[in-house]
């Protein structure tokens, strides 16, 4: 922040510089004005304390507003000269004491008018002077500039000349790059002759610009001297401060009565507010009596309270005693079922297993009676067989007998032939015998079979009995019947052991049939055998149809066995169908105490409900009580409010009071003090055209209304920082100082100018701290793309294509304050985008692009120079710069 305080408080630093140094500085700067703005250059030239603020962006002002804004200097310094000479005429007629304490008084009515008309008049001469000093501020910064860019170039030649000179040495070693060398030389050439011919435009265009600052000066010198000119006709507006000074009695008188219609109003509204005061002095006694009413309430609330608490603990006691009962019932129940259901799952077990033995039964009988059927047909084929054979044998009998008979017929006739028969009959004999034996053995051994089919058959039976009568046995016997079920199982193996022996001796009883067919048919020859044979067939088949009608009876005990067991599993099916529906019973009463205990829950729950209903209830009640000692509250609160009111508005009329009379007194004094200056200013000599017709005169005059317009810019910033300074006092200083009479010492003034100095940098700093947080507030919220120490710049509308250098577009400036105050609004101004533009505007550009609108927040001092200030702004003072960007083509 280096030379911000400079360029503002220059005209006190010279001050006391010139009152310090012993030595005459108009004197000096007169003898000197042939040379130029000598007395600004020694002004600029005094050292200040350096506060490192940030730097500004210089803009230079263009000459037509230059002239517009001179303009209206001259027509502002001929008002005010017509007023001055009005003023003085004024003065001239009122010379008696009389008329003067009359004036006086008025002129002490009117202070501040003729203020605020001498403020914009040296206003108005400041910005002439700042003017004036723009351009030789102006001058010497393009010399500098220039200067730079000179040294710049004749670094670049040189450093061109340096590579020239090397790639001239290298290529006498490199033979080889010869023409690349060649051709980069020829390049540096041209590039030297380039910045030859730029170094020559720059040379004559810093002469032209020194030629036009001059002429410029010299302008602006003659319009000075106009100026000074016009201002002779100041006196003219002192008719016009007559009749402003006239206005503030006016106004002086309507505040007086506006004042006292104050003070009624005021008056009255106490009165209103003493009777809104005893108004809510009743409602707060009626709201304290239903206080106590409502306290009456709240007790008799509290007791039902109590009472419902009560309940409501009888009511959980008996509602968690209700559950556990519930709880143990329901464990008593899940108990009783999980016993229910083991055994359920036993017995469909032993039915399962019961059913898997009687079907394994069902399939022996069914077994026993195709097998049964299977001896039955062969027992019939086994009779006709031997019906057949007898048949047969009876013929063969008859045939033998026949044979027989005629052989006895024969054997009369020879003997030995009788012997012969009666030997093969005794054999036959035999032979029969022993096929019968062997019959009867075979019948027996069958009927042994068939008896102990029948054992295993009623064995089976018992099982079955045994297994209808275990099924609901314990857990215990079940291995018990497990047991069995296996012995069951041994004992239909058994069985069929036994079935398979009794077809194989049925297969042999066949063979020995079939042997005894082949015995009976080898005694055939003789006849005596024959007739013994046909007996024993005869005994045999009547052994046979007794074993026939043994197997049927053994047959029909079977069927009876099978109807035994078809009623016993009839039986343990009703007994399953029992045990189902006491199982279903069960499953009924497990319902029933299910919805026992869902009955008990939901009771649980409206008792629950209830104490939920009471503690609303209470809830309410205490929400009410609470309701009520809020509107108490708020109305003791309103009651304070009102008097606090009351107070303030009667603390307020008497500082109104107060500040009128301060006023009065300050318009007073401020009129004493106008009055002594327009007293000085008619003491001192004018200057004449005459006078300023000399150059070094005209020079010297320039310098004081510029210095003076410093002074006024120095007092305004002062002024805003919070630093009154007393105008008439300020100027006694200055020409004390010009006469080398200070009444201050030397060590005592430097001390105070160096405090003046350290207390204005330190408000100033403060200044600029919040500024600095007042813009990172503003663009909190909003889309920032770049910061540069105190430039904020914001993209309110973001653009589509960049802009390429040296390309001209049409831009539309707006400054502003940031409160909104308009101060320029340049619209479609054509400006090409390139590096010689300023910074800020540059980097608006470029974020910004083609289409797009940037804000930039910043100090008026990165945005203006000093010189170039508006009115009211300062270096510290926040912008806002809207940059909207044509979109182009």
């Amino acid at each position: 922040m280096k030379g911000r305080i400079k360029s503002r408080l220059t005209a006190l630093a010279a001050l006391l510089a010139l009152a310090l140094s012993g030595q005459s500085s108009w004197a000096a700067q007169n003898s000197a004005a042939a040379q130029g703005n000598d007395f600004l250059s020694s002004i600029q030239q005094i050292e200040v304390k350096q506060i490192d603020f940030p730097e500004p962006t210089r803009r230079a002002q263009t000459p037509s507003a230059s002239r517009a804004q001179i303009n209206d200097l001259q027509q502002e310094i001929a008002r005010l000269k017509k007023q001055l000479k009005a003023a003085e005429q004024e003065k001239k007629s009122l010379s008696a004491p009389g008329d003067l304490q009359a004036q006086n008084a008025q002129l002490l009515k009117d202070n501040s008018a003729l203020a605020k008309e001498n403020e914009r008049l040296t206003r108005s001469q400041q910005s002439a002077q700042r003017e004036q000093g723009a351009t030789s501020t102006q001058q010497a910064a393009r010399i500098e500039v220039l200067e730079q860019k000179a040294a710049e170039l004749q670094a670049a030649l040189a450093s061109k000349t340096t590579e020239l000179a090397q790639l001239k040495k290298a290529s006498a070693g490199h033979s080889a790059s010869e023409s690349t060398l060649q051709k980069q030389i020829a390049r540096l050439e041209t590039e030297k002759a380039a910045i030859a011919e730029r170094d020559a435009q720059d040379s004559a265009r810093f002469n032209r610009d020194m030629q036009a600052l001059r002429n410029e000066l010299n302008k602006r010198a003659d319009e000075l001297v106009a100026l000074k000119t016009t201002g002779d006709k100041r006196a003219q507006s002192e008719s016009a401060l007559q009749k402003q000074l006239a206005q503030l009695e006016q106004e002086k008188a309507a505040l007086a009565a506006q004042n006292e219609k104050s003070v009624g109003a005021l008056n009255s509204k106490a009165q209103t507010l003493q009777t809104e005061l005893d108004k809510r002095t009743a409602e707060l006694t009626a709201l304290k009596k239903a206080g106590a009413e409502h306290t009456q309430s709240q007790s008799a609330l509290e007791k039902q309270l109590a009472q419902l608490e009560r309940e409501k603990a009888a009511l959980t006691a008996q509602n968690a005693h209700d559950v556990d009962a519930l709880n143990s019932k329901a464990q008593t129940l899940q108990a009783e079922l999980d016993k229910r259901t083991a055994e359920l799952a036993a017995l469909k077990k032993a039915g399962a297993e019961h059913t898997q033995s009687q079907s394994a039964l069902q399939k022996q009988l069914a077994q026993l009676e195709q097998e049964k059927a299977a001896l039955a047909a062969q027992n019939e084929k086994i009779v006709d067989a031997l019906n057949n054979k007898a048949q047969t044998l009876q013929a063969e009998l008859d045939k033998r007998t026949t044979e027989l008979a005629a052989l006895k017929k024969a054997g009369r006739r020879a003997h030995p032939e009788p012997e012969r028969a009666a030997k093969t009959a005794c054999t036959a004999e035999q032979e029969k015998a022993a096929l019968a034996a062997q019959n009867e053995k075979s019948v027996d051994a069958l009927n042994k079979q068939l008896a102990q089919l029948e054992q295993d058959k009623a064995s089976l039976a018992a099982q079955n009995s045994m297994l209808l009568k275990t099924s609901t046995l314990s857990k215990e016997e079940k291995e018990k019947l497990q047991k069995a079920q296996a012995e069951q199982t041994a004992l239909l193996q058994k069985n069929q052991a036994a079935e398979a022996a009794l077809k194989a001796q049925i297969a042999t009883l066949t063979e020995k049939l079939n042997a005894s067919t082949t015995l009976a048919a080898s005694t055939q020859e003789k006849a005596t055998s024959l007739a013994t044979k046909l007996a024993s067939v005869k005994g045999s088949q009547s052994d046979k149809e007794k074993a026939l009608q043994s197997q049927l009876q053994q047959a029909a005990q079977l069927a009876a066995a099978k109807e035994m067991l078809n009623k016993q599993l009839a039986t343990a099916q009703t007994d399953i169908a029992t045990l189902k529906q006491a199982l279903a019973d069960k499953e009924s009463r497990l319902q029933q105490s299910d919805n026992a205990l869902a009955a008990l829950k939901e009771e649980s729950q409206s008792v629950k409900a209830l104490s939920t209903a009471s503690a609303t209830s209470q809830q309410k009640a205490q929400a009410e009580l609470e309701a009520l000692k809020r509107a108490n509250e708020e109305l003791n609160g309103k009651l304070a409010s009102l008097n606090a009111d009351t107070a303030a508005q009667k603390a307020q009329a008497e500082k109104e009071k107060a500040d009128l009379l301060a006023q009065t007194e300050k318009l007073k004094a401020d009129a004493a003090a106008q009055a002594q200056t327009l007293t000085a200013s008619k003491t001192a000599p004018e200057v004449s055209a005459a006078t300023l017709k000399d150059k070094a005169n005209k020079q010297s005059y320039a310098n004081g209304v510029m210095f003076s317009r410093l002074v006024q810019k120095s007092m305004d910033q002062m002024a805003d920082l919070g630093i009154k300074t007393n105008l008439p006092i300020l100027l006694a200083g200055i020409k004390d100082g010009l006469a080398q009479k200070v009444a201050i010492e030397p060590k005592a003034l430097l001390s105070l100018h160096e405090s003046m100095l350290k207390e204005l940098s330190s408000r100033e700093e403060k200044k600029y701290q919040t500024g600095i947080d007042n813009l990172e507030k503003v663009t909190a919220q909003k889309k920032l793309l770049k910061r540069n120490k105190s430039l904020f710049f914001v993209q309110t509308k973001a653009g589509k294509k960049a802009i390429a250098p040296g390309e001209t577009i049409n831009v539309t400036f707006k400054e502003q304050t940031i409160e909104g105050r308009v101060l320029n609004n340049n619209a479609n101004v054509p400006v090409t985008y390139d590096e010689n533009l300023p910074y800020i505007f540059q980097q608006a550009l470029e974020l910004g692009k083609r289409g797009g609108i940037m804000e930039v927040y910043c100090f008026a001092g990165d945005l203006y120079n000093p010189d170039t200030m508006p009115p009211d702004l300062f270096n510290y003072s926040l912008m806002k710069l809207t940059v909207t960007i044509s979109a182009g083509k």
